[in-house]
């Protein structure tokens, strides 16, 4: 049985279901609730009951302070609803209000989704779950790959684990980082980890269909946004665009051709291959994406390189998306 959750004071609410804390819905519904741990030791998920009951399903250390000893105060994080609930808790109204967090990583595995694309996933302690929102991005350090600022690939209802794409060879560019990562990284080596970045999450209710257009990795952050959706069962209408570099299948293809097997309401299309970010590309894609969506009622969030999502950006203005709908990975 399932139950609905809502937060007095936000146009916010989730669905708790059958052994489920209230906090990993909340987390899952891509509600930037305040937490930490996820362990009952923090107290950072603290909300107070307003309406309905709660079942106790984890142990805690955390101690109330004197204020919070009134029967009404709980841990989301060690408590399932036992009805529908009305919460008062701390939730981020923006990217912007979630603070910068600073912690250490452990490589749990560096994998190839291609031949040239290398999938770094850091392991995250239960004491350090990363707080952030689908479309942000993380600094990372290593003490013999040097810094890099890359985009989250993987959802937040999964804080535990985090996972970025790199193009370890064949791009524009060499890039030191990635190369160093794939070839002299290992499991159990440990990252700096400086997140979250960035403002390029859904924004409002998500009420109008949205057509996501990704190259070559930067198909990261919609991995990330697209994961969220699956999360929330929303019903939205999606449209995911893809170009990279070589020859299509795009690393990752069959993971996007699952969601669209999966999800009634999204489509998916592959477009032809372009050099350095697909500058010279962007009429094309906007010739194509016009013929298939109503760009006007649209929102457009474009995961591209800067100087090509400006480009991009500019012509699906000329074919008739709203300047304020469409949003971009690098404002």
């Amino acid at each position: 049985m399932s139950y609905r959750v809502c937060f007095e004071g936000h146009d916010a609410e989730a669905v708790v279901e059958h052994g489920e804390s209230v906090l990993e819905a909340a987390v899952r519904a891509g509600l930037a609730v305040d937490y930490g741990c996820s362990g009952g030791n923090c107290g950072l998920c603290v909300a107070r009951l307003l309406d309905g009951e709660v079942r106790q399903i984890s142990d805690w250390d955390y101690v109330f302070e004197r204020g919070q000893r009134d029967g009404r105060h709980f841990l989301m994080c060690s408590h399932t609803a036992a009805a529908d609930l009305r919460l008062e808790a701390n939730i981020a109204g923006g990217a912007g209000q979630i603070p910068l967090q600073r912690f250490r990583a452990r490589v749990k595995h560096i994998g190839e989704a291609a031949p040239d694309i290398a999938v770094l996933r850091l392991r995250v302690s239960r004491s350090h779950r990363l707080r952030f929102l689908a479309g942000q991005e993380a600094g990372l350090s290593h003490p013999r790959c040097g810094d890099a600022r890359l985009p989250i690939a993987s959802c937040p209802c999964d804080a535990s684990e985090l996972e970025f794409h790199l193009r370890a060879r064949g791009g524009a560019q060499d890039d030191p980082f990635a190369a160093c990562v794939a070839q002299e990284c290992r499991s159990g080596d440990w990252f700096d980890v400086e997140a979250p970045h960035g403002s390029f999450v859904f924004t409002g209710n998500m009420e109008r269909p949205v057509v996501l257009l990704a190259w070559d990795t930067h198909f990261a952050f919609a991995r990330s946004l697209l994961e969220h959706i699956v999360a929330l069962e929303s019903d939205l209408p999606i449209h995911l665009y893809r170009s990279g570099i070589g020859e299509p299948p795009y690393y990752l293809d069959n993971l996007c051709c699952a969601w669209r097997d999966a999800l009634d309401q999204m489509n998916f299309t592959t477009l032809p291959p372009t050099g350095a970010g697909g500058g010279d590309a962007a009429d094309l894609w906007a010739e194509r994406i016009a013929a298939d969506t109503d760009l006007a009622g649209s929102d457009c969030y474009l995961c591209l390189p800067p100087p090509q999502a400006q480009r991009a950006a500019q012509a699906l203005e000329q074919r008739g998306a709203r300047p304020g709908r469409i949003f971009r990975a690098h404002p």
